[in-house]
């Protein structure tokens, strides 16, 4: 197995993840428009009793601008995409990925042991865009017969839903493999968002590996009686040219969609009954969804930004790209295929949570890809 390679050094002890928030959205389901502010996200994960920040700003689409380290002395970044940059040490025994994809943020670092990942750690972000920073506590250690745990999640937010910690274990061909999950998860008015908390711990052929992610996935819409979501909503983003684009809609009592002004009135705006889709370009698209059921009307926005030109972000390290890791654990798609959709499959990052959308039938698709990871709203 190739992950041997990645085993984090003693360099780290706790890492933080800073990224800036994107555009502000508005719509259905937000209280109010947005506050345009940017408010950082930081990350702590425990790893060797030293400390080091990374540092994230994010553009259109989600695409990574620029990440920095302190402190950076040995620090190489080994790979650099405007989705997911990797910071490796020297000697190739330390690891820490940074990335935003799909809507979703994460944070990953890596150990030989659980104990090399064991402590406190916490998440501070802004959920839901609206320029107010939510708190997230942790401690990660061991149970009773050596797996990994998670405990002692609290948060600022009272209205958090805290879930109990959830245990896993495989073992296939001479490979074990232990995690442990916690999710927490933020509710507004028509929206909800989950952050994860996951450690996996694997031995193979003698040798173990320990990996700590921190996940915050895709805003999702939820149901709102019909007399609270009905009315005018606007939809606003930023395209990969830095312009800004809007989309004006009016939620009907029977669920459906009447289509109002679009910026720039160059795209090809179409709708039908309870379904919105406006392409700005090849590679910039919107699709707004709703839908009447029982518990009311909900309306998810489904952003498709990818700023396939994008410049690769800045470091402030020297660049080695020349074996780029291969591995994509920073934008949750790295063989782990749990991740925070809506069928809740426990996951440190958002894969089966992109096209979450179609799963019930198309109805649903919180956004995706979107400025500041897919952020998005209604207002």
């Amino acid at each position: 197995m190739h992950r041997s390679r990645i085993l984090l050094g003693a360099i780290i002890g706790a890492a933080a993840l800073v990224v800036g928030a994107g555009a502000a959205t508005a719509g259905a389901s937000a209280p109010s428009p947005r506050d345009t502010t940017p408010v950082p996200t930081t990350v702590t994960l425990p790893l060797f009793g030293a400390q080091l920040t990374v540092e994230v700003a994010t553009g259109p689409g989600g695409a990574l601008t620029s990440v920095t380290v302190n402190p950076a002395d040995g620090l190489t970044a080994t790979t650099l995409r405007p989705n997911r940059v990797v910071f490796e040490n020297a000697d190739g025994t330390g690891k820490v990925s940074v990335g935003s994809d799909h809507g979703a943020q994460r944070a990953t670092a890596r150990g030989g042991s659980l104990a090399d990942i064991s402590g406190d750690g916490s998440w501070s972000g802004d959920v839901f865009g609206t320029g107010v920073a939510t708190s997230v506590s942790f401690t990660v250690g061991a149970t009773g017969d050596g797996g990994p745990d998670i405990t002692g999640v609290s948060s600022d937010d009272p209205t958090a839903v805290i879930g109990t910690t959830e245990y896993g274990s495989h073992s296939h061909h001479g490979e074990d493999e232990q995690t442990a999950v916690a999710k927490v998860t933020f509710n507004t008015t028509g929206q909800t968002r989950s952050l994860y908390i996951k450690v996996d711990v694997e031995t193979e052929d003698g040798s173990s590996h320990a990996k700590l992610s921190i996940s915050l996935g895709r805003i999702h819409g939820t149901a709102l009686p019909v007399e609270q979501a009905v009315g005018g909503k606007t939809w606003s983003g930023l395209l990969c040219d830095g312009s800004t684009a809007t989309i004006e809609y009016t939620v009907n009592e029977d669920g459906t969609l009447t289509l109002g002004a679009v910026s720039p009135d160059t795209a090809d705006a179409r709708a039908e009954g309870g379904h919105i889709g406006v392409v700005f370009s090849h590679d910039e698209a919107v699709k707004i969804m709703s839908w009447l059921g029982e518990d009311g009307i909900t309306v998810n926005v489904w952003e498709r930004i990818r700023c396939k030109d994008a410049a690769d972000p800045a470091v402030n390290t020297p660049v080695d790209t020349s074996a780029q890791d291969g591995e994509r654990d920073c934008d949750g798609r790295d063989g782990d295929h749990r991740g925070d959709d809506d069928g809740d499959r426990h996951g440190d990052g958002d894969h089966g949570d992109h096209d979450g959308g179609d799963r019930d039938g198309g109805r649903s698709g919180g956004g995706r890809g979107g400025s500041g990871g897919g952020d998005h709203g209604h207002g």
